[in-house]
């Protein structure tokens, strides 16, 4: 009787870790599936948007509370991220967003100086390209009414994550637009306290 429970209870085990290995890969497979498909309807969005002169706050789902406001092209890279309104923990789950407190993207494209924006997104998603990005690359930041302005990347650094003196408004400068994602990349732990940060400037 008790070498038969032991191998009832080693093939309870064994099943036990399969079902939940099994679980694992289906809940793997499930997000992707469900970040794949929030990417089909941001893109959808933004397209709908676009056909209707840019100027509307089209929902890529019906209890969204963002919308795509602009699209980041790096030609170098072959990359094309759309950017979200309002960079929440919860719209950075989906994209690339705006921070809300920099100027707004329309704002850049008057080319007033002193006028900076910000972006961030996740290091291990939208925003994983940042790594690639070198001193002297462009890119095009584009609105939905197909208004964009050319940037080149004039700066990369490392910052604390309480480090907003960037951020200052210098009147003296062309406007500037930051990306922003954590750091470092491919990390282990979540919630580190630095901050990648690259730099560009209107050219």
């Amino acid at each position: 009787m008790k070498q038969l429970s032991k191998v009832n209870l080693k093939k309870l085990l064994v099943l036990t870790l399969f079902g939940l290995g099994i679980w694992q890969l289906g809940s793997g497979i499930y997000m992707q599936a469900k970040a794949k498909l929030a990417q089909h309807l941001i893109s959808q969005a933004w397209q709908s948007n676009v056909a209707q002169g840019g100027g509307k706050q089209i929902r890529p789902w019906f209890y969204a509370d963002t919308w795509p406001i602009a699209k980041l092209t790096v030609p170098r890279l072959n990359i094309e991220e759309h950017i979200l309104w309002n960079a929440s923990g919860r719209n950075l789950a989906f994209g690339a967003a705006h921070f809300l407190p920099s100027a707004k993207l329309e704002d850049l494209v008057k080319n007033e100086n002193g006028q900076f924006s910000l972006i961030a997104g996740h290091n291990d998603t939208n925003f994983a390209f940042l790594s690639q990005l070198k001193l002297g690359d462009s890119y095009k930041l584009t609105l939905g009414n197909g208004l964009y302005m050319q940037y080149q990347v004039s700066n990369i650094s490392i910052i604390h994550q309480s480090d907003t003196e960037f951020l200052q408004t210098n009147m003296r400068s062309v406007n500037r637009l930051y990306l922003m994602t954590c750091y470092p990349f491919n990390s282990l732990t979540s919630g580190t306290k630095q901050r990648y940060l690259v730099e560009s400037v209107v050219i």
